[in-house]
């Protein structure tokens, strides 16, 4: 379990407000750190994942019905 510290720092690190971290819980205001650095994790995995589609030149779309009638 992480210290009261690192969580007060990680939460100025994602912008939560002074007054939203006085009015969670301990364990609402970890799980509501947890939910934006998975969202951030997420982003990281997008774009890596487009940079390397990009250097085989390779474009990703959304499919569209036509796409899928050509299957």
């Amino acid at each position: 379990m992480p210290s009261v510290l690192k969580v007060v720092k990680k939460a100025n690190e994602h912008e939560i407000p002074y007054g939203l971290m006085e009015d969670l819980n301990y364990t609402d205001l970890q799980a509501m750190i947890i939910e934006y650095d998975i969202d951030i994790l997420e982003r990281m995995k997008r774009e890596k994942e487009r940079e390397r589609l990009a250097s085989k030149g390779v474009e990703r779309r959304k499919a569209t019905a036509e796409d899928f009638d050509r299957l």
